[in-house]
């Protein structure tokens, strides 16, 4: 072999490496716990999924696999040049009744031990790049009863049920979110238009519960835990955006896509990744039809008064919010508090019910199709 056919190959397997290339230093920045429905273990795919942030791309290893006593296996994975510090470890361990999950510096690295009853139980990693591009690590548990029923696996549903639709009020508390003009706050701009879809669905016949009714502080994963033990129909977060460019302007919807998803198949068991795969998709699917009918609805009933508005259409990114919600989800942006003339409307009530009408209309529209 030639010498530079040798450092081809070489920098080729470098490139293709099943999780990236070694970083000296990665720090965990948050962890979350999705939990799915506890209730309903005969008619859930997923259990839960436990979601890490990265500073960098991470190097992970399965180093052990073993059953530790009766059907109870044990996986430990390292992750290489990450520390975890008080605060994460504050959140530690995770343990559930079809789960446990902790982690512990070892010299240089992390390792995470998995365990979990492997007749009941499988897991399945995915990779992706979130927010800000942050790295993300998520391990989902599912039902292994399941995972051979159908594909993608549909949770029955009772005839004529009502159906139930989730309204998430984003940050809320201690967490202003983004604040604007004249000190105009996300926190209680989402509130208010929040609470007025509530009520717009209510009258619509639709069973309509909040993440929050006040100003208070409720968890990523607290929002999405929520929504899941309810069996909600759909998942709709709202939210106010924020630049440091004072023109950025206009609305813009979010939903999940799976090709930002990557299975990470050699850390995974495998047996339910057919099934988890076209299940996202499914969702996937219908978030982007929800995303459609809502995003729309807001553009439309807005221009008809505010020409102006700049319609920053339907985005894809991989959000908490999105990715811990076991329904159709998406994430609204209501306009920018950090543009002058967007802050005033986005603070007139007129507006802010223009916005919540348009919202539950798109909605409804959703749930008669």
């Amino acid at each position: 072999m030639l010498k530079s056919q040798r450092i081809f190959l070489l920098l080729s397997l470098i490139s293709f490496s099943p999780l990236f290339s070694v970083n000296q230093s990665i720090t965990i920045k948050n962890i979350y716990h999705h939990r799915g429905s506890p209730h309903a273990y005969d008619n859930a795919l997923e259990l839960g999924n436990i979601a890490f942030y990265f500073s960098a791309k991470p190097v992970i290893q399965k180093i052990d696999s073993k059953l530790i006593s009766g059907n109870m296996q044990r996986n430990t994975y390292r992750i290489q040049g990450a520390r975890l510090n008080a605060e994460q470890q504050a959140k530690l361990p995770i343990i559930t009744k079809h789960y446990t999950l902790a982690l512990r510096n070892v010299g240089n690295d992390v390792h995470m031990i998995v365990s979990y009853n492997a007749q009941k139980v499988a897991s399945e990693l995915n990779t992706f790049d979130s927010i800000s591009l942050q790295k993300g690590v998520s391990i989902h548990f599912l039902n292994r009863m399941l995972c051979n029923v159908r594909q993608p696996y549909i949770p029955a549903k009772k005839k004529n049920r009502q159906k139930t639709v989730v309204i998430d009020c984003g940050h809320g508390g201690s967490d202003a979110g983004a604040i604007g003009h004249d000190g105009i706050k996300e926190k209680d701009i989402v509130l208010r238009v929040g609470l007025r879809v509530a009520q717009l669905l209510k009258k619509a016949n639709i069973r309509v519960l909040l993440t929050r009714s006040s100003d208070q502080d409720v968890s990523l994963d607290a929002r999405t835990s929520y929504a899941n033990n309810h069996d909600a129909d759909l998942f709709v977060s709202i939210h106010a955006n924020a630049s440091k460019n004072a023109s950025a302007q206009g609305i813009d919807t979010f939903c999940i896509s799976t090709p930002l998803l990557h299975n990470e198949n050699q850390l995974s068991d495998s047996i339910c990744g057919n099934v988890l795969r076209d299940t996202l998709q499914l969702r996937a699917d219908e978030s982007k039809r929800l995303a459609q009918l809502v995003h729309q609805s807001i553009i439309t009933n807005v221009k008809k008064q505010y020409s102006t508005v700049v319609d920053r259409t339907i985005k894809y990114e991989v959000a908490q919010i999105l990715l811990g919600s076991y329904m159709p989800a998406i994430l609204i942006e209501l306009g920018f508090v950090t543009h002058e003339q967007e802050a005033k409307r986005l603070h007139d009530q007129s507006y802010q019910n223009l916005l919540a009408a348009s919202i539950c209309d798109g909605i409804v529209a959703y749930v008669k199709q």
